[in-house]
């Protein structure tokens, strides 16, 4: 796995094909079910955002909850990042 600089550079490189690499695969795994969908519903469009979530945890998420978890999920992963010695300043 490349050292990344940002949340938005890791999502983008391997939230969807996290098994290409077992690295990030390992780093998602560490992660909460809640965390993993926040940072995985960031590819999906925001108008089918809700119905995604809801699809796929089979709950409701207002905005304001995806919002708080997309937050909590992001410090997660950037401190697994920082613990791995895969975050770059």
């Amino acid at each position: 796995m490349q050292p990344v600089s940002s949340v938005a550079a890791f999502v983008a490189r391997y939230i969807e094909r996290p098994a290409d690499d077992p690295v990030a695969a390992d780093i998602l795994a560490a992660l909460d079910g809640e965390a993993r969908l926040a940072l995985q519903a960031r590819s999906i469009a925001p108008s089918e955002r809700a119905g995604w979530l809801r699809q796929h945890s089979g709950t409701e998420w207002s905005a304001a909850w995806l919002a708080h978890v997309d937050g909590r999920a992001s410090v997660a992963l950037r401190r697994e990042l920082q613990r791995r010695g895969l975050w770059r300043e």
